[in-house]
C-alpha cells in the first residue's frame, strides 16, 4: 500500500473526475497510476528501439516478410 499527498485543488479534480466516471477516488487514482506507468514503460521501449533499431526493411521488403 502507499499513500500520496495531493494539492486540494489535485484532490478536487480527482474527485470530481472519479464523481463523473462513476467510480471510487481509490479505483480511479489507481486505475490513472497504472495506465500512466504502463505509458512511461512504452515510451521507454521506443526509446531503447530508436536507439537500436535492429534489423530495417524497405516497404517491399516489409510486404514479401509480411506476404503481403
Amino acid at each position: 500500500m502507499i499513500a500520496i499527498h495531493l494539492e486540494p485543488e489535485e484532490e478536487q479534480l480527482l474527485e470530481k473526475l472519479a464523481g463523473k466516471a462513476g467510480c471510487p477516488v481509490s479505483d480511479f487514482a489507481k486505475e490513472a497510476l497504472v495506465e500512466h506507468l504502463e505509458d512511461m514503460a512504452d515510451y521507454a521501449l521506443a526509446v531503447e528501439a530508436f536507439k537500436d533499431p535492429g534489423n530495417i526493411l524497405t516497404p517491399s521488403e516489409a510486404k514479401d516478410e509480411l506476404g503481403l
